[in-house]
């Protein structure tokens, strides 16, 4: 099966065809292949990555990698969610703190199964609120992956907003801020 992120080539963000094989993930916020370092989550940050389904499937699992555990979970959530590309939330995992606070695969079961489609876009999303250290996920960090500008169609590949104590209902990405890296996150079925 083929793994395709929304945008690659050689990294997130931008128009390609990097893709890589196995796994069986219908989704994933890029290529494995195009994780080059680590990715450090603020407290209370949101993060979404556009991605498009490489295969239809019914999503019942979203997972990250944790290279540094996050330390004194905050007030608010730890979680990952997936969402329309409009915006609107679809699912999300339950709390995560115990997973987030382990180094090693951080899985969650979603709340309810999500039907996503070949070659429909998706957001995957991350909360982290950690006051001591803060979670590190593998991915690309520091990259100017994100202009700000919108890609063809209007969708924003990646973006971020602060001072998230729950996961939004819904997000207008054209309203948050561009992200300047990004965390690798998947769905399985």
């Amino acid at each position: 099966m083929s793994l395709q992120p929304f945008a690659s080539a050689g990294q997130p963000g931008s128009a390609g065809g990097l893709s890589s094989s196995g796994a069986g993930t219908p989704l994933m916020s890029m290529g494995a292949s195009a994780v080059t370092g680590l990715v450090t989550l603020p407290a209370q940050a949101f993060v979404a990555f556009l991605c498009t389904a490489a295969a239809t499937a019914t999503l019942t699992a979203l997972g990250t990698y944790i290279h540094t555990a996050g330390v004194t979970a905050g007030a608010g959530v730890n979680r990952l969610g997936i969402y329309s590309a409009a915006g609107v939330l679809l699912a999300q995992t339950g709390d995560m703190t115990a997973a987030f606070g382990a180094a090693g695969l951080a899985e969650g079961t979603l709340g309810s199964p999500v039907a996503v489609q070949a070659g429909v876009n998706y957001y995957l999303a991350m909360l982290a609120n950690y006051t001591g250290t803060a979670v590190q996920t593998t991915g690309v960090n520091g990259q100017a992956i994100n202009s700000g500008q919108p890609l063809f169609g209007g969708l924003y590949p990646n973006v971020f907003s602060g001072g998230q104590a729950s996961m939004p209902a819904s997000f207008t990405p054209s309203a948050l801020s561009p992200g300047g890296s990004a965390n690798f996150v998947y769905g399985r079925p």
